[in-house]
């Protein structure tokens, strides 16, 4: 039997939890490995971005737009929604807020955060050799086998929303993960 994860429906639901405000409380373990400034991944730097570059004509994030953050019923379903907003060029847009702007610091948790996702959503997805998981380099391979498993245990102990209880997503990203394991 084989089991595969549904990608795009799982970055959608991720997605769908920050939009609804709901903030994702990292373990304090990853907080400490990756030096961040604090626990709260949230949507609210990502609505100060949007605000930010509104009357701007040179934005640090294009593809984000006040449409992703407040979708209409049907725009919740598009991956590429949640991809805007899970890319590296939002994360980056953040970072550089912060060190150029005075953002405040804790932006950096959530930078990180969308910038892991787009990297799990670009293994999880990806059909390339380059990316695909295999054995003909054996330093990436061990590389990606760690970089799931992280996944893995941010998911198994992190918190969604302000019940802290476990989320069905959860579950999915760490099936998900743990097949290509």
């Amino acid at each position: 039997m084989c089991v595969l994860a549904d990608v795009p429906h799982i970055i959608k639901n991720v997605c769908n939890h920050l939009i609804k405000g709901q903030n994702i409380e990292l373990p304090q373990s990853f907080v400490e490995k990756f030096s961040l400034p604090c626990r709260s991944v949230s949507i609210e730097p990502l609505k100060h971005l949007v605000e930010y570059q509104k009357d701007k004509d040179l934005n640090p994030a294009p593809s984000l737009t006040a449409k992703h953050l407040d979708p209409a019923r049907f725009d919740k379903m598009k991956v590429s929604h949640a991809m805007n907003i899970f890319s590296n060029s939002v994360s980056a847009a953040l970072r550089v807020m912060v060190q150029s702007n005075g953002w405040e610091i804790d932006t950096l948790t959530t930078a990180w955060f969308l910038e892991t996702m787009n990297k799990w959503f670009d293994l999880m997805s990806s059909r390339h050799p380059v990316m695909a998981l295999s054995k003909f380099d054996d330093a990436k391979y061990t590389e990606t086998i760690e970089f799931l498993q992280l996944i893995v245990d941010l998911f198994d102990s992190l918190s969604i929303g302000t019940n802290c209880t476990w989320k069905p997503v959860q579950s999915e990203v760490i099936l998900g993960s743990s097949c290509l394991c």
